[in-house]
């Protein structure tokens, strides 16, 4: 008995201690060069996108992989494009000195359109 409440006790303090430590993303291990920000486009919908920023060239990103780039803080033009199925989305992304804007693209299950959820780490 004793030792299942000890045990207990551990797993407990475990996890807590997990959560205080925070969740913060490893998987994007960049830091923004001093005076810039950083946009992250992590492409989650198992089909290559083209990322179009500000109406420069489109850059490729490929399934199930990630790509950043530094940039000036401020509003920035985006639009992503499948290049599978023609989905898109355009809109704008805030670029915060010295943060990372993470756009994670994900297809919706109506499979309609391309869903961005963003986050900032």
């Amino acid at each position: 008995m004793r030792r299942s409440i000890i045990t207990r006790r551990t797993l407990i303090a475990a996890v807590m201690l997990a959560l205080v430590a925070g969740c913060e993303d490893q998987r994007f291990d960049h830091e923004p060069p001093p005076g810039l920000g950083s946009l992250v486009v992590d492409n989650l919908t198992g089909t290559s996108l083209e990322v179009f920023i500000d109406r420069a060239a489109p850059e490729q990103v490929r399934a199930w992989r990630h790509r950043i780039w530094d940039m000036t803080p401020g509003i920035h033009r985006l639009v992503i494009r499948d290049g599978d199925d023609g989905r898109f989305y355009s809109g704008d992304a805030d670029i915060v000195e010295g943060r990372l804007t993470i756009a994670e693209v994900r297809i919706p299950p109506d499979r309609s359109s391309l869903e961005i959820i963003w986050r900032m780490d």
